[in-house]
């Protein structure tokens, strides 16, 4: 009895170290996630710095590792995830302030109103006008 009870307190002891590692990897991770996450949200009004080789330099890691890191831990592109965000941000401006296409083209980098159009067209499926009435009336 008495080998029983030291074999068992040794499982609990090993499952307790490796929950508690655990738990320290998936805080860590989410800490990078975060990160990675802001800077992104900060640095949309910046193409240059949303490319992935640039992503990847400022974290220090390869361009592969991030774009494998945001597919496993996000369930979406590096690319998506980015669209998304600017999307966002276009749809706050819209909805929130009197500016035109053209300056929230500006204000987002976009290298002038067509590629801006193109790129609420591909998001939304319809036009910057039509993206703005529908947010109107929501």
């Amino acid at each position: 009895i008495k080998s029983l009870m030291m074999s068992l307190i040794q499982i609990i002891r090993r499952n307790a170290t490796t929950s508690e590692s655990s738990l320290e990897f998936q805080t860590i991770e989410v800490l990078k996630i975060d990160t990675i996450l802001s800077y992104i949200r900060s640095n949309i009004a910046n193409p240059h710095l949303l490319k992935k080789k640039e992503i990847a330099n400022h974290f220090n890691v390869s361009i592969h590792y991030i774009g494998e890191y945001f597919k496993n831990h996000l369930n979406i592109t590096l690319r998506d995830y980015i669209e998304q965000t600017k999307l966002k941000v276009v749809r706050e401006k819209l909805s929130k302030s009197n500016l035109t296409f053209s300056e929230i083209s500006n204000d987002l980098g976009f290298i002038d109103s067509s590629h801006f159009n193109k790129f609420i067209m591909r998001s939304t499926g319809v036009s910057p006008s039509e993206f703005k009435k529908s947010l109107s009336i929501s």
